[in-house]
Order: C-alpha cells, then sequence, then structure tokens
C-alpha cells in the first residue's frame, strides 16, 4: 500500500467553500459593471509619525479632502474577495462587507445621476472572541476600502491601550497622534478599546485624553482613514454605551462569532497543509475528539484560531520528540506524517470537577 493510500489531507473541501450571501450570488458578482467610484487620492499622501501632538492643517486639508478615482480597482477587488471567500466560516463578517461595498455602489450611482451621495465613514466596530479573525479581515477590508478609491494606501496599523496612552501628563496626545498619523490613509486597529475607558471613578488615567484626541481625529480625517475598534462582545459593548459621542462615530457593527467544531478542524488541517505535514485517518479522529472537547467547555477567553494554532504546535512538537527518540533514521514519510500519538488526549472531567485547561501528555 503506498503512502497516498495511508495518508491525506483534508479538510480541503471545508476551507475552500465560499460564503454565500443570502441572496444565493456570491461575493465576486457583485463586481460586473461596477460603476465609477469617488474616493481618495492614490498618491500616497500619508503622514509620518512625529512628536507633536499636533497635524499641521496643511497636511490635514490634503488627507481629508478625497480626490477623484477615474476607476475601482476591479482585479485588485475581485483577488481580495477571493483571499476573504477563502477564509474559514464568518459569513456574518462576508455580508457585511458584501453591505458596506452595494452602499458604496449605490451611492456612487446616485451622484452620476445628480441625486447626491450619503457622506460614508468608514469607521468600524468588531466584536468577538480572540482568534476570530478580527485583525485578519481588517487587513483585507483596509485593502479593499483602497481598491475602491476611499483610502489613499490601504494599509493597516495595529495598537492597543499601551500604544496610545501614556504614562505622565502631556504623553497621551502626542502618542495618540502620532499613531493615528501613521495611520492616516489606510486602517488604524485598536484592539481591546474598552481598556481606554477606565470608568468614570478613575483618577489618574489618561485614557480618555486618548479617546477625546481620538474623536476629532476621527472627523477629521474620516475621508482617509478607517478606524476599528475591537474587542470582547461584552466590555466593547459597555465601553461604546458609556461614551455616546464615540459610539456615534461608528457605522458599522461586526459580530465575529466562534467558529464551530468543523471550522476549527478545517483551520487545522489548512495550517498543517501550509507546514508540509500529512495526517493519517487516526490522527484527524484524535485532532477532532480534542477540538470538540475544548469547544465543547469554552468560555468567553476561549482562542478560537490561536487555540488552533497552539494546538498543532503541540503536535509537532511531540512529533519531533517522538521521531528524535525512536527513529535512528527517519524517512521523509516519518518527518511529514503526524501520527494518532502526537496528539495529546484532553483531560476528562467529571460533572463535579471544575474544567482543568491543557492536556494531558499521557498516550491512549
Amino acid at each position: 500500500m503506498n503512502t497516498s493510500d495511508l495518508f491525506h489531507r483534508y479538510g480541503d473541501s471545508l476551507s475552500n467553500k465560499q460564503s454565500q450571501p443570502e441572496d444565493g450570488s456570491t461575493l465576486g458578482d457583485l463586481f460586473s459593471n461596477y460603476p465609477t467610484v469617488v474616493g481618495g487620492s492614490n498618491s500616497g499622501n500619508s503622514v509620518e509619525a512625529r512628536g507633536s501632538s499636533e497635524i499641521p492643517e496643511s497636511e490635514k486639508s490634503s488627507n481629508t479632502i478625497p480626490t477623484a478615482n477615474p476607476q475601482p480597482d476591479k482585479q485588485s477587488l475581485e483577488a481580495l474577495f477571493s483571499e476573504l471567500d477563502s477564509l474559514t466560516g464568518l459569513r456574518n463578517v462576508k455580508n457585511e462587507v458584501r453591505r458596506l461595498i452595494q452602499f458604496v455602489r449605490v451611492q456612487d450611482m446616485r451622484r452620476q445621476e445628480g441625486f447626491g451621495s450619503s457622506d460614508i465613514t468608514m469607521h468600524s466596530v468588531f466584536y468577538g472572541s480572540p482568534g476570530t479573525g478580527k485583525t485578519t479581515v481588517a487587513r483585507i477590508y483596509g485593502k479593499m476600502l483602497k481598491a475602491l478609491g476611499l483610502l489613499s494606501t490601504g494599509h493597516l496599523v495595529e495598537t492597543d491601550r499601551a500604544g496610545l496612552v501614556g504614562n505622565y501628563v502631556g504623553q497621551t496626545a502626542n502618542k495618540t497622534d502620532e499613531k493615528i498619523a501613521e495611520a492616516i490613509g489606510g486602517v488604524l486597529f485598536i484592539d481591546e478599546a474598552y481598556s481606554l475607558h477606565k470608568g468614570d471613578d478613575a483618577k489618574w488615567d489618561y485614557g480618555s485624553e486618548a479617546i477625546e484626541v481620538l474623536l476629532k481625529r476621527m472627523e477629521d480625517y474620516r475621508q482617509n482613514l478607517a478606524v476599528i475598534v475591537a474587542g470582547y462582545p461584552k466590555p466593547m459593548n459597555d465601553f461604546l454605551n458609556s461614551n455616546e459621542g464615540f459610539k456615534s462615530r461608528f457605522s458599522t457593527f461586526v459580530h465575529f462569532e466562534d467558529y464551530s467544531p468543523d471550522e476549527l478542524l478545517s483551520i487545522f488541517t489548512g495550517i498543517c497543509a501550509s507546514e508540509n505535514y500529512l495526517l493519517s485517518e487516526g490522527t484527524l479522529q484524535r485532532v477532532s475528539l480534542a477540538i470538540k472537547n475544548e469547544h465543547a467547555h469554552r468560555d468567553e477567553t476561549f482562542g478560537n484560531a490561536r487555540y488552533v494554532r497552539n494546538l498543532f504546535q503541540q503536535i509537532a512538537r511531540n512529533q519531533a520528540l517522538r521521531i528524535g527518540e525512536t527513529l535512528s533514521q527517519p524517512t521523509k514519510t516519518d518527518l511529514l506524517t503526524l501520527m494518532p500519538e502526537d496528539v495529546p488526549l484532553p483531560k476528562l472531567q467529571s460533572r463535579n470537577e471544575t474544567r482543568a485547561i491543557g492536556f494531558d501528555i499521557r498516550r491512549s
């Protein structure tokens, strides 16, 4: 029996399924007869980071007044939608992106007919647990906005409280403005944004100063900057409800749901394929068992795709230990193949036990 009979790459049918919009069309269908879009200049007017807390008015005006883009980059848009479609799961997220594209398309039709068009606000809120693809989608989203002519560069700048808030008086405004300046023309992605607000009773905390600067700059640069705030659903909801001025700056609210066990298994097999590992049928079954157990006992800190990545790395280390201690001259197949004994079994629990975090390294 040859190797191909024993081993297979699993999950292509899951990971390559396109998420279908409710009307049955694919996301790529949106771009047939796509009209001209007015948006930001592609001349690369992004502002470099600086020490001053104020961004010069001359640069501000050049970045907030969009110029006409003769045609949207249809080829780039189609490639980006293919990239988005290739992501496992995220049906709701893909439909929200589709809704935004349709809005831009119709607003441009209205403009061409002389009916006027609504101002497009690109700032968004991403709700979801860790590892649900928020940063990945934000990166694709920025590139799409550039292809539509709405952003001049479409790059992604990631930050969090530490990147915006200083430790002393006068530092926060400078740090926040520097980070915003770095992101102009693209997307400023603020993870765990609710950590900026420590509550009305918190004293000597400069997070509120960062919020004030953000509020001002989000309005100043709304035509060439997309701010995405992200984090756990409940803290994000509480944070936005505590500051109505901040909440009103966002036009799009996207919920990133936890992946299902099948989707997590598809992510796992995709990692294996990209890292050049093969799975036996027994290995696949053992991984599926581990994922289902972890998913069934998950809480709000469940890592989703991050958990899967960590599981893969643990299995790969177990494989290396097995090969190093038992095989003096491993074959290529040995080096490629993850075996069932490499997969750590989940710790079992009785009804009266608190769930233990981690895996039992004993082999079955």
